[in-house]
């Protein structure tokens, strides 16, 4: 159970950074492009579920 919590919340946490990401992105560029924020998403995803772990 603790396995699919640590998934879950982790693919919430990249995908909502990922969406916030783009638009940060968008309005700083002007156009879409593809760039650090997909690593963010990535990292912060991996971060999460590291986090989720150690509790």
């Amino acid at each position: 159970m603790k396995k699919l919590i640590q998934i879950t919340a982790s693919i919430a946490m990249g995908s909502g950074t990922l969406v916030w990401g783009i638009q940060q992105a968008y309005q700083q560029r002007g156009y879409q492009a593809i760039g650090g924020e997909y690593i963010l998403a990535v990292l912060a995803a991996m971060m999460i579920y590291w986090l989720i772990e150690k509790v």
